[in-house]
């Protein structure tokens, strides 16, 4: 069989010899050339530095020098004889000449002359011990994340335990500032790993398969944070700046703020305001709290879509504002309904059992009530929450 012979001037493949040593001396991971009998024919000036040695140490010597002894038995021989088929690439253990090992990312293959012939191997190492050492932060923090959740699921359960004491002996306010307290004290470390994460993560590339591990963490984070808002909330005095307020132009604020999440579910929006209704004494941010979270859950219950219809109404006798809020949901069962309003009682997966309860004690500060009808079966399923304020 013919070969192929190099007719290239001599010049030009010197000027092609000097270009692969420059560029086999510039490359930032370190490059190692063994002979047939793994035997260390060159190194380049990364690989020196990686492993600590100078060359005179290291040619003529054994591949093998380089690599742990706490490699799985037999890897040198796998490596050996993949690389003469195919090539070898994965990771193993290195050791430095001060015997400290780490891991490093490998791609070895053979080199062949024109005939075809194996002359040599090369291998391409890169040390990946600030990887490993990151990936094991990122593990360590979704644990600490997990063990605050566990901690704070406990926290529940045994404030839930001990609510209906703490009300018959009329220590409801007891329960608060402690629920506060612990809130408090969860959102100190939940701070340092929200931020821990955060900056782990802008080290990462925007395809690296790692950002599953940190997006994780940053929505259980989020999802921890939001519990603790609720619990502060939860035990936390309420102060009022009682203003009148119109409450068509509140109503319709927030919904113009769902108006994208209705239309993603195919929820219609009803209005019905009652023109006759004038300016109420509210605090509008206490009862937009209100209004948004009993909203909120009716696009809850209507995932595959329904109809939202909010109305107000004018109670002239009572000289009361009514505002009724009603979904077409799945509405809620007999058993749950002297429930709503009692603190950490849920229906939802990932509820708190707080938000009906601030409402509650949010209208009930305004010198009026929230009340709730709601049909679990049948054609007219669904639920109404009616509150309503002194006009």
């Amino acid at each position: 069989m013919d070969t192929v012979q190099d007719v290239r001037p001599e010049s030009e493949r010197e000027d092609y010899v000097r270009l692969f040593i420059s560029a086999f001396h510039s490359s930032p991971n370190a490059i190692c050339i063994t002979s047939i009998n793994n035997n260390i024919v060159a190194i380049n000036k990364a690989g020196l530095k990686m492993f600590g040695y100078n060359e005179m140490e290291l040619i003529g010597k054994d591949v093998t020098i380089l690599q742990s002894k706490n490699n799985l038995p037999g890897l040198n021989e796998e490596i050996t004889n993949s690389a003469l088929k195919d090539g070898w690439e994965g990771e193993l253990l290195n050791v430095r000449k001060n015997s400290e090992e780490f891991p490093v990312h490998l791609a070895k293959s053979a080199v062949k002359n024109d005939r075809g012939q194996v002359i040599a191997f090369i291998g391409i190492s890169r040390d990946v011990s600030d990887e490993r050492k990151m990936e094991a932060e990122l593990r360590k923090a979704k644990e600490d994340s997990d063990n605050l959740l566990s901690a704070l699921d406990k926290a529940y359960r045994n404030l839930k335990e001990t609510q209906d004491e703490l009300i018959r002996r009329e220590r409801a306010l007891a329960g608060g500032e402690l629920s506060a307290h612990i809130a408090h004290e969860i959102r100190n470390p939940l701070s340092i790993i929200g931020m821990s994460i955060q900056y782990l993560e802008s080290k990462f590339e925007p395809n690296d398969p790692r950002r599953e591990f940190t997006d994780a963490i940053i929505k259980k984070v989020d999802r921890l944070d939001n519990i603790t808002k609720e619990l502060i909330t939860f035990g936390r005095p309420l102060k009022f700046r009682m203003k009148r307020h119109n409450l068509k132009r509140l109503l319709s604020r927030i919904l113009s703020l769902i108006k994208p999440r209705c239309k993603a579910q195919k929820i219609t929006v009803v209005k019905d305001y009652c023109d006759e209704l004038q300016d109420v004494l509210i605090d509008d941010g206490h009862m937009e709290e209100v209004f948004t979270n009993i909203i909120t859950n009716a696009l809850d219950v209507m995932s595959k879509g329904g109809k939202l219809t909010v109305r107000t109404e004018l109670d002239e006798a009572q000289k009361k504002a009514v505002v009724r809020i009603s979904n077409t949901g799945h509405g809620i069962p007999k058993k749950d309904m002297p429930n709503l309003f009692k603190p950490f009682f849920t229906t939802k997966k990932q509820g708190t059992g707080l938000g009906l309860a601030i409402s509650h004690r949010i209208v009930t500060e305004h010198k009026g009530t929230i009340l709730v009808e709601s049909k679990a079966r049948g054609r007219d399923k669904g639920t109404t929450f009616i509150i309503r304020l002194p006009a």
